[in-house]
């Protein structure tokens, strides 16, 4: 269902809406009312269809058994047509849930992180319907404490990053231009900090690969999930997820979605996996570790939008 339907209902809300159907997609209004954005004002039930008493009365406790051991019960077709579940990940869905889901599960070793220099990326969200996000990497580990809030002034933007990598001691920042992010950007880089402007619009280093800087950035992020740890959050379960992919007809360039595009089919806003994925808009020579010096920002000779930290530097 289109989601400006469920945009007019909402303007005319009856005391009691009831939805149902199956997930099939791991976006959209319905999501959300069940583990996305809305979920905190809807009650929701999961039903699966093995426990129903009209599937043991119509003898389809077979069939469903049957597609349990074709598809296996891990599968999206078994978890949407059965289980009553989201699919892992959409068909058009740039990351899947289950490479989410490993790199949640997944623990690095502090020995591999300690040499990698600390990079910060920040998204701004000027106040709207997206928060303002700081998150930290440092080699194959993002840190835990992911820093969300709303907020439209520059200067509070500003004060709370340059807070925040004063403490940890950041090598590097990168932080979204547009909007009042430029303003944040400015302060910041006249107070001496290691901040670098973000802009996910421009042509990326490889266009014959990809449409633009999001892009790349996007899939040297998906490339480090494989092998790195995110914490369990549920910006970055959500997020990470949610926006789909396409290849330019063209150029073949590969495109993601963006975050106009996400909100206006009533995704949650990206604000968190945005802001890690600034964490690999260029990628940050290990030798500046502690040193604020933007010299330090290297200009590598392999293909810089395809670049994963811990096979090439």
């Amino acid at each position: 269902i289109d989601y400006n339907i469920f945009e007019l209902v909402e303007g005319a809300m009856p005391l009691i809406l009831v939805l149902a159907g199956n997930i099939t997609r791991n976006a959209g209004y319905f999501e959300s009312t069940i583990s996305g954005s809305r979920a905190h004002r809807w009650k929701s039930w999961v039903i699966d269809s093995r426990s129903t008493e009209i599937a043991r009365i119509v003898g389809q406790l077979e069939i469903i058994q049957e597609w349990a051991d074709d598809y296996d019960e891990t599968s999206d077709f078994f978890r949407v047509r059965c289980a009553g579940l989201a699919p892992t990940g959409s068909y058009t869905s740039f990351i899947g849930q289950e490479l989410v889901d490993e790199a949640i599960k997944r623990q690095v070793m502090q020995s591999t992180v300690d040499p990698w220099p600390k990079i910060m990326g920040i998204d701004v969200g000027g106040g709207g319907p997206g928060r303002s996000v700081i998150v930290k990497r440092k080699g194959a580990m993002v840190y835990p404490d992911i820093i969300s809030w709303s907020t439209p002034d520059s200067l509070d933007i500003a004060d709370k990053a340059m807070a925040v990598a004063t403490a940890w001691g950041a090598d590097a920042i990168f932080i979204d231009r547009q909007g009042i992010g430029d303003g944040a950007y400015n302060l910041m880089r006249r107070a001496g900090f290691p901040v670098f402007e973000v802009r996910s619009g421009l042509p990326a280093a490889r266009p014959d690969l990809y449409r633009n800087k999001r892009a790349a950035c996007w899939d040297a992020m998906k490339e480090w999930l494989r092998t790195g740890s995110i914490p369990d959050s549920k910006g970055l379960r959500i997020g990470l997820v949610a926006p789909k992919y396409s290849y330019n007809e063209r150029t073949s360039q590969l495109c993601i979605e963006g975050k106009r595009d996400l909100l206006g089919r009533g995704a949650a806003s990206p604000d968190e996996p945005d802001a890690f994925s600034y964490t690999f808009y260029h990628p940050i020579d290990p030798r500046s570790k502690g040193i604020f010096k933007k010299d330090r920002l290297i200009q590598p000779s392999w293909p810089l939008d395809i670049w994963n930290q811990q096979r090439s530097l």
